[in-house]
């Protein structure tokens, strides 16, 4: 029982990490389209390895505007028009 468990528990452990982190990017691209602003936090607030980008160390996002950046709503990378 125990062979079996242990790696279902694994897996299951991973899954709901990854759907927790697929939920708030879609929120993150919902309130991004909805405010037509791009969030971003702070590089000096990040942890010394640039992870953790909604740790405890991160006071807020920051936004500018959709023009401001090569990124789209939610993170995605925008689509240029094609040259001609």
């Amino acid at each position: 029982v125990s062979a079996f468990a242990v790696p279902a528990a694994g897996g299951m452990l991973l899954a709901g990490a990854g759907t927790g982190l697929r939920l708030k990017a879609a929120w993150l691209g919902r309130r991004e389209r909805a405010d037509d602003a791009l969030l971003w936090v702070r590089v000096d607030w990040l942890a010394a390895n640039g992870g953790r980008p909604a740790g405890k160390a991160v006071k807020g996002y920051r936004s500018t505007g959709i023009a401001a950046g090569d990124a789209a709503p939610g993170g995605a990378r925008r689509r240029t028009a094609a040259l001609v």
